[in-house]
């Protein structure tokens, strides 16, 4: 089991997530209530602003919610494809999270609200984050792959198949 799939860790990355997303949210009110025209285009508003950071902070979730439950026992992870499914996923998201970090930049508007800044730019390294800690609490333990193949149940006294 990887060292960050306790119990302990599923709650405060849970409570990390909410955090991030808490912050950022408030960031987005202050930049859309202090910007006179429109700061976005709409489709980078729709997906850079809200959708990106929306899946960023599901996945978040999903990635506490798997610690605990390893932690807990109630679940042994997940298989290869899962992980790589998810790797895809935070590495898109990371893509996302630095186009709007660069948007933002070049549209000048970290101007009106520091909060609005900060948190963009934490959005970029949580999404590196969870990114990184995926590695560590998705994957199936290798304990138990070795218990599958356990052939010590066999008896040896019973004659099988092949020696009649």
């Amino acid at each position: 089991m990887g060292c960050l799939s306790t119990r302990f860790c599923g709650i405060i990355l849970a409570i990390l997530n909410t955090a991030m997303m808490v912050g950022y949210f408030i960031g987005v009110i202050i930049l859309e209530t202090s910007c006179d025209q429109d700061c976005y285009p709409g489709l980078v508003l729709l997906i850079m602003v809200l959708a990106g950071p929306v899946a960023l902070y599901i996945t978040g979730y999903f990635l506490a919610w798997l610690a605990y439950s390893k932690g807990s026992g109630a679940s042994d992870g997940c298989n290869f494809f899962c992980v790589i499914l998810f790797s895809i996923l935070l590495m898109a998201l990371l893509a996302v999270m630095c186009a709007h970090a660069y948007e933002m930049i070049t549209q000048h508007a970290y101007e009106y609200s520091d909060i609005y800044g900060g948190m963009v730019l934490g959005n970029v390294a949580y999404s590196a984050l969870l990114g990184i800690l995926l590695c560590n609490i998705m994957p199936k333990n290798d304990k138990d792959r070795n218990r599958r193949h356990d052939f010590d149940h066999l008896d040896d006294s019973e004659p099988s198949r092949s020696d009649v």
